[in-house]
């Protein structure tokens, strides 16, 4: 059976723990209720730290726990990348030139799809305009002609006897009409020369672009990043018979990839983490050093709910809660409107203990 089924990796780099394959990461959080730390930055927003993008990031007490469970195998990053070939920076120069060229094809045909339908538009608005402006001058010919007339009946019938005054100004006013209809008609001929016009030149300018591009290489508009290894020729983790891979925490540990647990704090921290992440509830936690404790307790995913505890770990089983720390920490709980935990380990049974503090009011 391959001791990789179903797990997933986990590069160690550094001693931090990272995820790089996106669908591993929907996994670790769905099924396992896995948040940890996104780390990277975008592409195409890198001056920002509102949003950010793989690597994921795990806490400590979160890669033992998937670690003991046999959810993920640790992988040594450095070990697992030897140093590349020619041959194969060739391959892999090859092989991103194919995906450049690719990226580039697509890009185009997006680019002239969209420069088409810009062009259509443009047309049908000139065209309306063009109508409209027709109309307008029809409707002020077909007026002035009436108006005309009515003037010319109004002198034949006030000036019965100055006959060839009403001949001239019948002769003045069709000539009126004429010159009005010549008008129109020019006006029509220029918008109409006008949008021919301008077709044609954004039909040239379409063309000496397109010229243009077919001489020379058009530059990719998208930008690709490796965020997994696995692709690359000279990344071979399970060379060696597996030596750069670790499936359980003593193997780790004797390879001196993962040590964590190692103090007694961490070993306190760990089992309070652990406590937690098992309870029927099935809560979801995050580091509160944001908040100034250990955890973030989320009764849900934390993208759909806010958290409602803060948890902080006293690790002297000795402690005496004075006063003056139970204010301090419930003070810190309720400016954030959360209900502080304080977790301490029992030195006799072993016990976790957990003492909420909430403030409530004065009585």
């Amino acid at each position: 059976m391959d001791p990789k089924q179903d797990k997933i990796p986990v590069h160690i780099v550094n001693g931090n723990a990272f995820i790089w394959n996106p669908e591993d990461l929907i996994t670790l959080r769905i099924k396992y209720r896995i948040v940890g730390s996104l780390v990277g930055l975008l592409p195409k927003n890198p001056l920002q730290n509102i949003f950010s993008s793989l690597p994921l990031i795990l806490l400590p007490e979160e890669v033992t726990l998937l670690l003991e469970k046999e959810y993920i195998y640790l992988i040594n990053d450095k070990k697992a990348h030897h140093k590349p070939s020619s041959t194969e920076i060739k391959d892999f120069n090859d092989e991103q030139e194919k995906l450049r060229q690719k990226d580039n094809s697509n890009f185009l045909k997006q680019k002239n799809a969209h420069i088409q339908k810009n062009m259509n538009k443009i047309n049908n608005n000139n065209n309306t305009t063009t109508t409209t402006n027709n109309n307008n001058n029809n409707n002020n010919n077909n007026n002035s002609t009436i108006t005309n007339i009515n003037s010319n009946n109004n002198g034949i019938i006030n000036n019965t006897q100055n006959v060839s005054n009403t001949s001239n100004n019948i002769n003045n006013s069709n000539n009126s009409n004429i010159n009005n209809v010549a008008s129109s008609s020019n006006n029509s001929n220029i918008n109409n020369s006008i949008n021919n016009s301008s077709n044609n030149n954004a039909q040239q300018t379409q063309q000496n672009k397109t010229k243009k591009k077919n001489n020379e290489p058009e530059k990719t508009q998208l930008i690709h990043i490796q965020t997994n290894s696995k692709n690359l020729p000279w990344y071979k983790p399970s060379d060696n018979n597996n030596e750069n891979e670790c499936f359980t925490l003593e193997e780790a540990k004797l390879k001196n990839l993962w040590n964590y647990p190692n103090t007694p704090n961490e070993i306190q921290k760990y089992k309070v983490f652990c406590d937690i992440w098992e309870k029927p509830e099935k809560y979801f936690i995050t580091s509160g050093s944001k908040y100034g404790s250990d955890y973030l307790i989320y009764p849900g995913d934390p993208v759909q709910y806010h958290s409602n505890f803060l948890a902080t770990v006293i690790y002297d089983t000795d402690f005496e809660f004075s006063p003056e720390y139970i204010i301090r920490y419930g003070r810190l709980g309720t400016n954030v409107k959360k209900t502080h935990l304080l977790c301490n380990i029992d030195k006799r049974t072993q016990k976790i203990n957990y003492y909420s503090i909430e403030w409530s009011s004065w009585i």
